[in-house]
């Protein structure tokens, strides 16, 4: 199959390095990049250095309950924290469908939250990452799946939790590839994600997804299409997908107009299936395009998963949007297996590019800005005081 072989080797060659937002991995991944576009494909490419707030971890959290103690992994930017309370049950989270927690709290004597508890129901050594910043606000920790009974049997007992993190401010960078950029011409961008979770090689999320989106731009190179592509490797999109963010602002208000749509490829061949997230405008073209793979293919409403990637911040702004995801079916896709190159859908993902490059191809853009020339505009004018 066309385009394996490169494709492989491009994943590999991103694994070989973590990408944490902010790290050194996550910089020479950016001239990795660069590097590729310059001998294999073409164009322009500038590089977006911005700051980020992150957090390291300076020992492992951990509480203690009946005199045990639990090592936990501590939420992104949860705050140093020393805290003692009374364990209680608070809900059942449901939020990430195949990585379930049971969700507990810890309260002070007058029944004030302190801190969330996340006890995976399915996994030993579970991730979770909750980006609703309210519940940064807390400290909130993951634990394994190996502890549900036993946090479910020391409900009322009292727990005491030690987090001991430091906030650092940190540079993060996007790499803008632009395939071609004319003027009045209409503007179509893909993005995907350079950086990782923490402790994660991050095989699915994201490396598959720049592979893909380097291998679709390569063919594009190639067409004429009578709009613009540009394509934005995003820094920091675990840290509140502020590498999209920053993007977005950059943009100047005559850039915005001309930018018609947005399309995020975040973790392809995962599975046997490709999610397909768009408007529904839009699924039409996408059933014709991803045709050729129907059966391995779901297309969902867009509005379904609007902040789970990179469109999101586009999508604030009125652009149409696409998300592109595989769907795993044994594992989540931040645990161990899904850090496995083995387990990645080879097929899957060159096909899931070649729809991906038919749909950019033959996209209509619904309900398109026109732009007009000011001796278009005063032929237009007079037909239409002709029509009245």
């Amino acid at each position: 199959m066309e385009h394996k072989k490169e494709f492989l080797d491009i994943v590999e060659n991103i694994i070989e390095r973590t990408r944490l937002a902010g790290s050194v991995g996550e910089k020479d991944t950016v001239n990795y990049i660069k590097k590729y576009i310059t001998q294999n494909i073409g164009g322009k490419s500038v590089t977006q250095k911005f700051k980020i707030l992150t957090w390291r971890e300076k020992t492992l959290p951990h509480l203690t309950i009946n005199k045990e103690t639990i090592n936990c992994r501590a939420l992104y930017y949860s705050p140093k924290s020393n805290i003692a309370g009374r364990l209680e049950y608070f809900a059942e989270n449901v939020e990430e469908k195949g990585n379930e927690f049971d969700v507990y709290c810890i309260k002070n004597k007058n029944g004030t939250i302190l801190s969330f508890l996340y006890v995976s129901q399915k996994y030993s050594k579970p991730f979770y990452y909750n980006k609703n910043g309210a519940t940064y606000l807390l400290p909130c920790v993951v634990i394994g799946s190996e502890y549900r009974d036993f946090f479910h049997k020391n409900i009322g007992n009292n727990v005491r939790l030690k987090i001991d993190t430091k906030y650092l401010l940190k540079n993060s960078y996007n790499l803008v590839h632009k395939i071609s950029d004319r003027k009045n011409k209409l503007k179509l961008i893909i993005g995907a994600h350079i950086d990782t979770v923490p402790n994660s090689k991050g095989v699915f999320d994201n490396a598959s997804g720049i592979a893909g989106t380097l291998i679709a731009s390569k063919i594009l190179k190639k067409t004429k299409l009578p709009f613009d592509i540009w394509i934005v490797y995003f820094g920091a999109e675990e840290n509140a997908m502020f590498g999209s963010k920053f993007f977005v602002d950059t943009l100047s208000e005559d850039e915005i107009k001309m930018v018609r749509y947005m399309i995020s490829v975040d973790g392809i061949g995962m599975g046997n299936k490709t999610c397909i997230y768009v408007e529904k405008d839009y699924f039409r073209q996408a059933e014709k395009s991803f045709g050729e793979i129907r059966n391995d293919t779901i297309i969902n409403d867009v509005e379904n998963m609007i902040d789970a990637s990179d469109h999101y911040y586009f999508k604030l702004m009125g652009i149409d949007s696409c998300f592109i995801e595989g769907l795993p079916e044994n594992f989540y896709y931040h645990n161990k297996e899904a850090n496995d190159i083995k387990n990645l859908n080879y097929d899957l993902s060159i096909r899931t590019i070649q729809a991906l490059v038919d749909f950019i191809k033959n996209i209509e853009f619904e309900s398109p800005r026109i732009i007009f020339d000011n001796k278009k505009r005063r032929i237009l004018s007079r037909i239409f005081n002709l029509l009245r």
